[in-house]
């Protein structure tokens, strides 16, 4: 018998799953980061991520059509239209084949100029050129087989994506190892890695089409162009809408190193390595609830979607909250530790202030699901499109003017953070779904008692802990996490939720 996709048995199969892969790719990224900024150098290291944030700004073409892939093809199979999930099916793949042969200009025109694009020493250029066509072709492998992502999305068989993510992070280890120990390390590596890797993750994603969505065979008869304008009528606010995220967030680490330098712009990929594990961590956990929320408007039930959003802030609020608390606690050891050549309490104060914003986004960012399940995305983008440009404006006008230090962007970008995922974001939700502007905010009231409660505590107790190595400091660190959990428990949950998680705790323990 065939498990209901929006039962909790398959929620807490797809969380626990989703966890599971993502804290064994953190470990590994935890592993290997320090290893090649050791072994290559901050400023070497650092445009990997930045090529990262070109794939980002290159693929707001194709996120017209993907980023509400999923959402389309879900909602036509749960009311039955079948030959309608084909065509999105068929339309997405050869419209992304089409778009992906379009980025080849922009590609090569990068690659060739790319000293005159960035601040490259002149030492790597060529190794860096190498490193960007490495990386936009595993853009495009990624970009091409992205429509074959739906099946596990449809069928609410996240843990299937997470075995994925876990060769993969396997896959990465194995790589890494052979190349850099049998060979000279080169920055090159790290893209000659990008690619296997989404090679073979495109080879999963097919085998799970075929496996989950065996009803569903793509053909070019089934091309059509309504079927593509109806996403891109939604979907173009979504690329909108990545823009304004791309500004806001991931072009600070681009301004970082043209305004201040290649050395700084190491610092910031150093200060952004935590929050980007964290920004997964809630992305991932984001993602586990994303089909539930899917089928509930699909179903339309607006008790049940309600309770569905609750679950879901509550839950990833539960988690995201526990793990910032811990390492901002712990930061400036952290940093001591893995980059023993930086200077410690400068990456503490940098990563403090970009953490701070992730408090309000685990609890927040579900929100996100909801947008795209209601097909209410283009004010959400306009607002976020208009904060990455003024995100933009103030950091280039503040370093002008007052000749401001590194600090300036993270502070800015906290900033507009907050008010798109504080002020907005759930006033926004609230006013569509009619319901108290106050419905999204009971959470993060939660959140902000326990989380002034938990550092409170930690102040007392962290000057009396030996944190000197390693293992003492992973091992008070999960002692930690184990009571910020339980706090967090007590107050990121109601009464009853907690009850029922108790009880259902219980019963698999008397098993």
């Amino acid at each position: 018998m065939q498990m209901n996709p929006n039962s909790n048995k398959r929620l807490f199969i797809n969380l626990c799953a989703n966890i599971v892969s993502y804290s064994a790719n953190i470990l590994i990224a935890f592993v290997l980061t320090p290893y090649l900024i050791n072994t290559l150098g901050k400023e070497t290291y650092s445009f990997y991520p930045i090529a990262n944030n070109f794939v980002a700004y290159m693929c707001i073409l194709t996120n017209a059509l993907n980023s509400m892939s999923s959402r389309f093809v879900t909602v036509s199979i749960v009311k039955g239209k079948m030959d309608d999930a084909r065509k999105y099916v068929s339309s997405i793949l050869f419209s992304n084949i089409i778009m992906g042969t379009i980025l080849l200009v922009p590609m090569v025109l990068i690659v060739v100029f790319l000293d005159r694009i960035m601040n490259v020493p002149v030492n790597i250029v060529a190794s860096i050129r190498l490193l960007f066509l490495f990386v936009f072709a595993s853009m495009l492998v990624n970009i091409v087989s992205s429509v074959f992502g739906v099946a596990t999305f449809v069928k609410n068989r996240i843990d299937l994506r997470s075995v994925m993510q876990l060769v993969s992070g396997i896959l990465k280890i194995v790589l890494f190892y052979s190349l850099f120990k049998f060979f000279t390390p080169t920055i090159v590596y790290v893209g000659v890695v990008a690619l296997v890797v989404a090679v073979s993750e495109s080879f999963f994603q097919q085998y799970y089409f075929k496996k989950l969505l065996s009803d569903i065979h793509i053909s070019i008869r089934d091309f059509s162009k309504k079927h593509v304008r109806t996403i891109l009528s939604s979907g173009s606010w979504n690329s909108v809408n990545a823009i304004g995220s791309l500004l806001l967030a991931s072009s600070s680490l681009i301004m970082a190193n043209i305004i201040y330098g290649a050395a700084s712009g190491g610092i910031y990929s150093i200060v952004n390595t935590v929050p980007i594990f964290i920004n997964g961590i809630i992305s991932m956990l984001v993602g586990v609830f994303a089909p539930t929320v899917t089928y509930s408007y699909a179903n339309g039930n607006k008790e049940e979607l309600l309770h569905d959003m609750e679950k879901a802030q509550s839950m990833i609020g539960f988690f995201s909250c526990s793990i910032l608390v811990v390492f901002i606690c712990l930061c400036k050891y952290f940093f001591k530790l893995w980059v023993p050549s930086e200077d410690a309490d400068q990456l503490f104060v940098l990563s403090a202030i970009t953490v701070v914003p992730h408090f309000f986004i685990g609890c927040l960012w579900s929100i996100t699901n909801l947008n795209i399940a209601a097909n209410k995305v283009a004010k959400p983008a306009i607002v976020q499109l208009a904060l990455g440009i003024l995100n933009v404006i103030m950091v280039v006008a503040l370093s002008q003017l007052f000749h401001t230090e590194l600090i300036t962007i993270c502070v800015v970008c906290s900033l507009l953070t907050l008010v798109l995922v504080l002020a907005f974001l759930p006033l926004y939700a609230a006013s569509y779904l009619n319901v108290p502007y106050s419905t999204f905010y009971k959470v993060s009231f939660r959140m902000v008692i326990s989380t002034i409660l938990l550092i409170i505590i930690f102040s007392f107790v962290i000057p009396n802990l030996s944190l000197d190595n390693w293992f003492r400091l992973m091992g008070n660190g999960f002692v930690l996490g184990i009571v910020a959990l339980m706090v967090n428990f007590l107050f990121m949950f109601n009464k009853q939720t907690r009850r029922n998680l108790l009880m259902k705790l219980k019963s698999k323990i008397d098993i």
